[in-house]
């Protein structure tokens, strides 16, 4: 993980938090003010479909702006999906909040989900 930050983003001194994940291992990174996640996934193919279209989705939540979404943050090679022994990386902007299945399902959080 160290070495695909320093590597590919160009990032020197940060730190590193385990996060929770569903299909991806995360990682907090802490650089300065600034603060992301990075995001490591299995490479095939079907998981490259899917991060491009995650990617595509995000870019057009990133115009409103009365909401926060996270932003996928190019590499030095303006690439935002990077590839290492058999691994995929995405770097995107850290977003404060609860992990969503470590928090109480209630209805009004349900009917949250769904309303723009």
């Amino acid at each position: 993980m160290k070495s695909v930050l320093k590597e590919r983003y160009g990032l020197k001194e940060f730190k590193l938090q385990k996060l929770e994940g569903y299909d991806s291992i995360n990682f907090k990174v802490s650089c300065g003010t600034s603060t992301y996640v990075l995001k490591q996934y299995t490479d095939t193919k079907i998981t490259r479909s899917l991060l491009d279209s995650e990617n595509a989705v995000l870019e057009v939540l990133g115009k409103l702006t009365e909401f926060d979404f996270p932003k996928v943050i190019p590499s030095k090679d303006k690439e935002f999906i990077g590839a290492k022994n058999g691994k995929l990386f995405r770097l995107l902007t850290y977003l404060e909040g609860d992990f969503l299945g470590d928090i109480e399902h209630s209805q009004k959080l349900l009917r949250s989900l769904g309303i723009f």
